[in-house]
């Protein structure tokens, strides 16, 4: 789990966070949350990569 300027990213076997339909984290995809989320459910949409995860989160890859 990495986190950046206030932005956490991970994989889904990172977590035991839940999907909205209540099925686990796909462990193959990358999420993103505020640093200071700390719900059940994940707070973004899987992405397959983690600079599609960082890209969607607002901050600007480099």
């Amino acid at each position: 789990m990495d986190q950046i300027d206030n932005v956490r990213l991970f994989r889904g076997d990172e977590t035991k966070q839940l999907q909205y339909d209540g099925r686990p984290a796909d462990p193959e995809l990358w999420y993103f949350e505020p640093a200071d989320y700390d719900g059940d459910v994940l707070w973004s949409k899987g992405y397959r990569c983690r600079a599609d995860a960082y890209h969607a989160s607002g901050l600007s890859t480099q």
